[in-house]
């Protein structure tokens, strides 16, 4: 309708919601596709600030998608535009930068960009960069060796995911956060977030949630000796997750 009538900010609107919507579902070839539809459409109609909030959204698709390069490529073009871009797109692109540093073993400045993007979340209460922002933290710590402050970081994180509803950035890290504890030999922590993420994923079929909790569930398994069941859970998981990081 939005199209139809030449409302250019509503269609804008609507192609944005539409790209945020097939994330959200997983969808994320199809995201990545709408994103960038959105994009052009908002260049070519001159809604440049738009554009670069649709530009930054992809960075997180591409990142789960281990599309790094196009990612970093993505989020230095935003960064480089400094105040012309922003600042809720100039976070998220710093968050991504970060994150995939982390994913990389490139940790030089990546606490300075990841530190700064989950300070503007927690001030703004945008979520969903909290959340990727404080796992990218808590990998980073433990990458430098930094055991307690990572179980910390962790911990706090999954506190935070539990008091939410938001299903989709935090699947992730807590698959990231099962695995941490199970390999420091932490089965209370490993059932809590098998238990959170049960939460999650119910009533939603197929998606990334379910996913999560085959996840948490095979690093349960594996840690009480059910060598079989964790095999089945991530071969599971495995089987589902295709492409996606």
């Amino acid at each position: 309708l939005a199209l139809g009538e030449d409302l250019t900010e509503p269609a804008a609107e609507a192609y944005y919601r539409l790209a945020s919507a097939l994330e959200s579902a997983s969808g994320y070839s199809e995201a990545i596709d709408a994103y960038s539809t959105a994009v052009d459409y908002c260049q070519r109609r001159g809604i440049s600030g738009m554009a670069d909030v649709c530009f930054a959204c992809l960075a997180p698709v591409m990142v789960k998608t281990g599309e790094w390069d196009r990612a970093v490529q993505v989020c230095r073009s935003i960064l480089d535009a400094g105040e012309d871009a922003p600042v809720n797109a100039r976070m998220v692109a710093a968050g991504q930068v970060g994150m995939v540093g982390v994913l990389r073993g490139e940790t030089k400045h990546a606490r300075r960009l990841l530190s700064d993007s989950h300070a503007f979340a927690r001030r703004h209460d945008v979520f969903g960069l909290e959340v990727e922002a404080a796992h990218g933290l808590a990998r980073l710590d433990a990458l430098g060796g930094r055991a307690d402050e990572a179980r910390q970081r962790t911990r706090e994180l999954c506190e935070r995911i539990a008091d939410r509803q938001e299903r989709h950035y935090s699947v992730a890290a807590l698959r990231w956060a099962a695995t941490s504890f199970a390999r420091a030999g932490f089965e209370g922590e490993v059932a809590r977030i098998a238990e959170l993420v049960s939460r999650k994923a119910g009533g939603l079929g197929p998606s990334e949630a379910v996913v999560g909790l085959g996840h948490a569930l095979g690093e349960l398994a594996l840690l009480r000796g059910d060598v079989a069941g964790a095999v089945e859970h991530f071969t599971s998981c495995a089987d589902r997750l295709g492409h996606v990081v």
